[in-house]
Formats: structure tokens, C-alpha cells, sequence
């Protein structure tokens, strides 16, 4: 571009003095005879928050511009022996007495003949309180670390999530179970993992005396038989899950620590190359232990009751035949109908106990096996040369309780008994026994096509023993009962589903 007519030529010492008034950067020049400030430009001005008239002729000293004036001293013997300073964090003060940190550089200059320095000072306020709250933070979150009650551990998995990306591009679909079919894939992946930091906590839970026992290399830290935790690590990061908590007993020897509930999560930011994986540990030993000490009670205590258990079936057994002999050298009839009675209920309690010893339940038995095992016996003892005589049974299959089973069962057999006994004198007959569960009742009915309850019975107060016997057994369970006594007979039986 030509000048315009009339233009003269440019005054360069005006031009560097426009520049040096209007540069962005603060700049000061003082005479190094007294340390007067000859010159600031309009930035230095707004940065220490003086008037240039108020600072000219005189030194900073006076003006009260540094923090600690020795730092003044000590910058000058650099600059004697260097020759320049370059980036110097220097703490001056402004005029209202606010704190100024200023990256400085001095170089020596020489104005109308005299030596001066020349000082270039940018304002790093702002910068210097965010490095200051940076440092306070990541020391606040250093001894948070370090001082945690759980274990800790900072993990960088940058390189495994390199590695998966190289499996997905080669074709593999699911990582689980592509790293599931290759333990040396698995292997490489632990491989690529590094230890960044580690608590107190951690190390105990190794039981290793100094931090600095732990390497870099977390392989150490992942003994065989967790490996599959740690595909399970690697699974929940490639789908992104935002947290993953497993428990697994610690195989790593000596570890103080026997069995741990692990928590994983990407720290925030880190999602895209998992360089940081935080990694917290609880310490389940002593609930485990207690754990483990419980479920062997438990077995001891499952031992003792099956042992329990046959003892008394067979003390049962033992007079159950007992009452066998006894009937067979008794003479009246009336007699030995009482002792095989009392076989009867007898062998109905010992066939729950040897029901019990072949059931997995252990606390609880089937219905539908002891009612039709019990019945099919009742049967044989009554009905043995009677084949007039059908027994058909619908029970579903219900699990009840030991003592309630007790009660039904001694139910069953006395409304069995009388059926066989007395409901087909001469004659043939048919005996239906049905169990089911109700919403949240049991209903139990026994019913047969017999010659019904003789003139005058009373279904509100039997006068037999047997059915007295049925009535207190229905109401122990919180049960109702109705019995409809001709034509046949029938006892309707109903008790809660639970106790």
C-alpha cells in the first residue's frame, strides 16, 4: 500500500514508545544506581494498582511492591551473575496490599547512558491459586487415600483396553467369553495391567511390612484361582457398567486378609482409556469365618437330629413289636384290638421318622409319601385278607413340618382305623382320602361309603377314644373339623398351611 499524499516518514522512537506504552505485558525499567523506577507502562500500572505518577523516581522497596524484600536481593545476585533472569514466580504486593504472584524476567539495558534493568512481569495470580487448590486437593485426596479404613488400590488399564480393542477388531464378539476359552489371553491382559497406587490399608491386607513392597506389575497380585474375577473386572468395563462388586476368598499367600468384597469404577474422566481404575477392598474374613463356623453348627446339628432321628424310630420300632407280641399271647379279642390300636398310632409317628431319614428336607416331610405310605400300612394291618375292601388316595404334594405331621398323621390314623374297623361289617366297601392345599389352608378329607356313625352318636362329643384323640389334635393345630356321619362317613378336616 503507497502512502497518502502528504504522509511524512514515521517516527520509530515514537512508535517503540506507543509500544512499550500499550504492550500487554507489564514492564518496569529502573536505574541500577539507586534503584529508582525510570519508566512503567500502562499494564504494570493496572497490576500493581498505581498511578504511573505515583511511581516514577522512586523504588519498589519504597512502594512496598515485594512481599519479602530479600527475594529483591537475591534476584539482583542472579542477575549480576547470569546476566538475565528468566520466569522467576515472584510475590510482590499491590497497592491495596492483595498478593500479586508475577512471572518475572530481567535483563540489563542502557538508557541515555546509564545501566538499568528492564523487567517483564506477567500476572500468574490466577494460574498460582489454581495450582495452589490443585496441590491442596490432591493432598487432601492423598491422605483420604492413604488414612481409609477399606483397601485402595489405583490401577492404569489403558494398555488392557488397547489389547481389547485388538480382539474386537480381530472378530471377537463377546469378550467374556472369548477371554473365558483363552486363559493366555487372560493372562496377557493381567500382564498389561499397572499398580499406580496403593494405600496402608492395601499392604496390610498382603500383610507386607513397607508400601514398597508392592510392584508395578499387579500379575503377583492375581493368583490363579481368581483370575475369573478378573475377567469379570474386564467384562463389566467393556459394557461400560458404572460399578461392579464381587466377593472372592484371597489366595494371595500370607495375606492377612482371607476373603474380600472387591468394588471397581472408572475414575471420572478416565473413561475413555481406563488410565485410572480404582479398586476398594472390604475385608470379609472374620464374617466369612463366622459364616463357615455357623454353617458347620448347622451340620453338626443336622448330624445330631438324624442321628436323633433313627434312634428313635427304632425305639419306636422296638415297641411297636413289643405290642405285636403282646397282642398275640393276649386271649380276649377287646384286648388285643387296644394293643394293635396303640401298634397302629405308634407305627404312624416311626413311619415320619424313617420318612425323615431318607428326606433331604431334614425339618420338613412330603404329605403325599407319608399319607399314602401311611394309609397303604394302615390297610395291610386291617384289611390284609379283605380284598372287598379299596383304599384310594389324591394327595398333593405338600411339605409340612415335623410336629404338625405328628398330628395329622395320628389324625389319619384313627379316622383310617374306624373306617377299616367298623364301616364294612360283612360287606364291601370303598375308603377316599384327599389333601390339598387351599389358598393358605390345608384340607384334609376321609371319607367312606360304609355303614355310617350307629344311632345316637354325637358328632360334637364322641364318646370313643379315637375320635376324642382327632378332635384334640385338629384343634393343637389351629384347625376346624366336621364330621357328617351318614350316609358313610366322613371327617372334614382344615388347619392353616403354615404354623
Amino acid at each position: 500500500m503507497q502512502p497518502s499524499k502528504g504522509d511524512g516518514p514515521v517516527d520509530s522512537g515514537d512508535l517503540y514508545a506507543q509500544a512499550f506504552m500499550h504492550s500487554p505485558v507489564a514492564i518496569a525499567i529502573t536505574r541500577n544506581s539507586d534503584r529508582a523506577i525510570l519508566e512503567v507502562n500502562e499494564s504494570y500500572c493496572r497490576m500493581i494498582g498505581f498511578d504511573r505518577s505515583d511511581i516514577i523516581g522512586r523504588r519498589s522497596v519504597d512502594l512496598g511492591l515485594w512481599e519479602d524484600p530479600a527475594e529483591l536481593e537475591a534476584l539482583v545476585a542472579r542477575l549480576k551473575a547470569d546476566g538475565r533472569v528468566s520466569g522467576a514466580e515472584v510475590r510482590y504486593r499491590r497497592k491495596d496490599g492483595s498478593l500479586l504472584i508475577g512471572v518475572t524476567s530481567y535483563e540489563y539495558l542502557e538508557v541515555g547512558g546509564e545501566s538499568c534493568t528492564l523487567a517483564l512481569v506477567e500476572d500468574a495470580t490466577e494460574r498460582w491459586k489454581l495450582d495452589r487448590e490443585l496441590r491442596e486437593s490432591e493432598a487432601h485426596y492423598k491422605v483420604l487415600f492413604d488414612t481409609m479404613s477399606n483397601a485402595v488400590l489405583e490401577e492404569d488399564f489403558s494398555r488392557v483396553k488397547r489389547r481389547l480393542e485388538e480382539i474386537k477388531a480381530e472378530g471377537a464378539g463377546d469378550i467374556g467369553a472369548y477371554l473365558e476359552a483363552r486363559p493366555d489371553e487372560l493372562a496377557r491382559c493381567i500382564g498389561l495391567v499397572r499398580i499406580k497406587r496403593f494405600n496402608r490399608e492395601f499392604s496390610r491386607y498382603l500383610n507386607l511390612p513397607e508400601k514398597d513392597c508392592v510392584g508395578p506389575n499387579a500379575e503377583p497380585y492375581i493368583p490363579e484361582g481368581t483370575r475369573e474375577v478378573f475377567r469379570r473386572e474386564l467384562v463389566a468395563l467393556a459394557r461400560g457398567e458404572p460399578g461392579i462388586e464381587i466377593d472372592f476368598p484371597n489366595l494371595i499367600p500370607g495375606a492377612a486378609a482371607r476373603h474380600l468384597r472387591m468394588r471397581l469404577a472408572v475414575v471420572p474422566g478416565h473413561e475413555e482409556d481406563w488410565s485410572s481404575v480404582l479398586l476398594s477392598f472390604i475385608d470379609l474374613t472374620g464374617e466369612a469365618e463366622a459364616q463357615e463356623a455357623l454353617a458347620e453348627l448347622v451340620r453338626q446339628k443336622d448330624v445330631l437330629m438324624r442321628e436323633l432321628e433313627h434312634r428313635v424310630k427304632n425305639n419306636l420300632n422296638i415297641i411297636s413289636s413289643l405290642l405285636s407280641l403282646e397282642a398275640a399271647q393276649v386271649d380276649g379279642s377287646k384286648e388285643r384290638k387296644i394293643l394293635l390300636d396303640a401298634q397302629s398310632r405308634i407305627r404312624s409317628i416311626s413311619l415320619i421318622y424313617e420318612l425323615l431319614s431318607r428326606s433331604a428336607q431334614g425339618a420338613e416331610l412330603s404329605c403325599r409319601s407319608y399319607i399314602e405310605s401311611l394309609a397303604a400300612l394302615l390297610k395291610e394291618t386291617y384289611t390284609a385278607e379283605r380284598a372287598d375292601v379299596t383304599l384310594r388316595t389324591e394327595v398333593d404334594d405338600i411339605a409340612i413340618d415335623v410336629k404338625r405331621g405328628v398330628s395329622l398323621g395320628l389324625v389319619v390314623t384313627e379316622l383310617l382305623t374306624n373306617a377299616f374297623k367298623y364301616a364294612f361289617p360283612g360287606r364291601e366297601g370303598r375308603v377316599k382320602v384327599e389333601l390339598r392345599a387351599v389358598g393358605d389352608r390345608i384340607e384334609l378329607r376321609i371319607s367312606d361309603d360304609g355303614v355310617g356313625a350307629p344311632l345316637g352318636f354325637d358328632a360334637l362329643s364322641p364318646s370313643s377314644l379315637g375320635l376324642q384323640l382327632v378332635g384334640m389334635l385338629v384343634e393343637q393345630m389351629h384347625g376346624s373339623l366336621r364330621i357328617t356321619p351318614s350316609p358313610g362317613f366322613r371327617a372334614e378336616i382344615s388347619i392353616p398351611a403354615k404354623p
